[in-house]
């Protein structure tokens, strides 16, 4: 799929993160909490729960691409990461008890919250539970960050990319959401003055060989 934005689009205002600056780490934890605002199981609450059965977890999803972006993103819904070969039961039982009147459905690749509503099911939190792709290489290109004393794990931004693009060119991907992917994409490229072509390349190849040289070219053109 092409999908380009405009250069009048990009942002120019706003400060571009640095992954080498001091600070960096603490930059992350703030927009991580600013994003988690309307979340109503909180992603910290899941995290120290997770930490305290030792599973590991990686964070993904809406509030992460605002960390990477710079522009903290309010999702209602929260989405991690844990390996498959995981007792999670405990700890999932755990999380349903910070909201009230949640359920829970296990998939073959995915264990999902969700809360039934007037709209319907509405997804809480989406745990996907499985090691192969660009899901299990998030365990090896990650950063631990601070969250009101709780120590939560996302993505590097190569990496979040990299699950980005993985999912906008997936078949079975609607058309809109692709779209949203690629924006997450370029919002990420635009809020980082740090960021790795040649890593976004070498870890996209590892998912499917070709991907690195095609998203490689697409934020070649991009930058242009």
């Amino acid at each position: 799929m092409n999908f380009k934005v405009s250069n009048s689009n990009r942002r120019k205002k706003l400060k571009q993160l640095d992954s080498s600056a001091k600070n960096y780490k603490k930059i992350l934890a703030k927009l991580f909490i600013d994003g988690m605002g309307v979340t109503k199981i909180k992603p910290d609450k899941i995290a120290n729960i997770l930490n305290k059965y030792k599973i590991p977890t990686v964070f993904i999803g809406g509030t992460v691409v605002g960390c990477h972006s710079g522009q903290p993103r309010s999702t209602k819904d929260v989405d991690l990461i844990i390996p498959p070969d995981v007792n999670w039961k405990k700890a999932v039982g755990e999380i349903l008890k910070l909201s009230k009147g949640s359920k829970v459905k296990k998939h073959p690749s995915f264990i999902e919250i969700y809360e039934n509503s007037d709209l319907g099911e509405t997804e809480l939190v989406d745990i996907v539970n499985v090691s192969n792709g660009s899901y299990g290489m998030t365990f090896k290109n990650l950063i631990k960050i601070d969250v009101n004393g709780i120590d939560v794990s996302i993505p590097t931004a190569e990496m979040m990319i990299v699950l980005k693009y993985t999912a906008a060119v997936s078949p079975i991907r609607t058309k809109n959401k692709q779209m949203q992917d690629w924006i997450d994409i370029y919002n990420i490229v635009d809020g980082n003055k740090s960021l790795s072509l040649i890593s976004i390349r070498h870890l996209a190849d590892q998912v499917v060989p070709g991907y690195g040289d095609d998203i490689y070219q697409k934020l070649k053109d991009y930058n242009r």
